[in-house]
């Protein structure tokens, strides 16, 4: 069952944005060009670019590594993390906040400095109000991975009738159950998704690729068989195939190699045929 196969983590970051809506002078430069306000927004950047862009990268990288090694749950932030990828994503997500901790640290001691910047740069745009004093900018930062159990109703005991209880149970599994199907119909469409791109490619012997074509395909086949949490037998044997006859080629030859790239791209294709009945129905 799901709840013995995998776990439920949410992610939350949170960044003070140094972006700030400028009522006033979005109404100047509406008057200036005999427009009405709503035409356009001024959004202010309140720091240079630069002060946080180790924060947003950070950010940035960790929810990327958060979505490519999880599966959709609900729609409150919960994403499956199956327990055959637990060790590997707790691990890296702890060396991204350290990553995101030390960023911040660095920024804030900073940020005295990057006003007093933004003060010059800014001029008469420049407004105290818009900025967090010292003290608080740093609770404008935080990084949270919270790791909690699948729902278990086999002991689902409330207070109402038994038909009732027996009849909420039932909803609740079912919930389960399609909340599990629509996590591997996401795992689907992502093989699918990759490997479409890859035959696109290669496809157009006039086409240019980066590495990433072909490391994309290799990466993902590498993580499918940890995040196989309902242990599809068919997910198995198309990440299998796809392994050996897609992730045998260097990026390399493929470019210099006529005969392996259309093979490369008739085997891709292959194997998207075989996906369209799965995809169509787990999506």
């Amino acid at each position: 069952m799901l709840r013995d196969e995998a776990m439920i983590v949410r992610l939350a970051i949170s960044q003070w944005t140094a972006r700030r809506f400028d009522k006033r002078v979005t109404e100047q430069v509406a008057h200036d060009y005999d427009v009405n306000p709503d035409v356009g927004r001024y959004r202010k950047i309140l720091v240079a670019e630069g002060a946080v862009k180790e924060v947003t990268k950070t950010a940035g990288a960790a929810r990327t590594f958060h979505y490519e090694n999880t599966l959709p749950w609900d729609d409150n932030g919960g994403r499956i993390l199956p327990a055959a990828n637990f060790l590997a994503y707790s691990k890296e997500m702890r060396g991204l906040k350290a990553d995101f901790e030390k960023a911040v640290a660095e920024f804030v001691s900073g940020y005295e400095a990057y006003v007093e910047e933004a003060r010059r740069r800014l001029k008469a745009m420049f407004k105290t109000d818009d900025y967090p004093s010292p003290g608080r900018i740093v609770r404008r930062y935080g990084f949270t991975f919270d790791i909690e159990p699948v729902p278990n109703f086999e002991d689902f005991r409330v207070n109402i009738q038994n038909g009732d209880a027996k009849r909420i149970k039932r909803e609740m599994e079912k919930m389960v159950a399609d909340r599990e199907a629509k996590a591997m119909g996401d795992l689907y469409v992502r093989l699918s998704d990759v490997i479409s791109h890859f035959a696109e490619k290669l496809s157009n012997s006039k086409a240019i690729f980066r590495d990433s074509l072909v490391e994309n395909v290799v990466e993902l086949v590498n993580l499918l068989p940890k995040l196989n949490v309902s242990n599809d037998p068919k997910l198995e044997k198309l990440g299998k195939e796809a392994q050996k006859k897609l992730c045998a080629y260097e990026p390399e030859q493929l470019r210099k190699d006529e005969v392996a790239r259309e093979t490369a791209a008739d085997d891709a294709k292959a194997i998207l045929k075989k996906m369209e009945a799965y995809v169509g129905a787990k999506a």
